[in-house]
């Protein structure tokens, strides 16, 4: 933008709002595509402490951590 309007000024331009006006009709780069469309925001799980250890780890439900688990 700041090219579009500053690049090769004329040393004393008659009506300087109207070299503006034209500069910012015809000389603009041309719009940018729409963004893609982004996903639907999932919130984490919650926090839950483990019911054996006491650390602390994020699942749907209160539990004991993978550590714990038993295999």
């Amino acid at each position: 933008m700041t090219s579009a309007l500053t690049a090769n000024l004329p040393g004393n331009p008659r009506n300087p709002a109207g070299l503006i006006a034209h500069r910012l009709t015809a000389q603009l780069p041309p719009s940018l595509p729409p963004l893609a469309r982004r996903t639907q925001f999932v919130p984490p799980d919650a926090f839950q402490t483990c019911e054996k250890c006491d650390r602390v780890f994020r699942a749907p439900t209160p539990g004991t951590c993978k550590g714990c688990a038993p295999a």
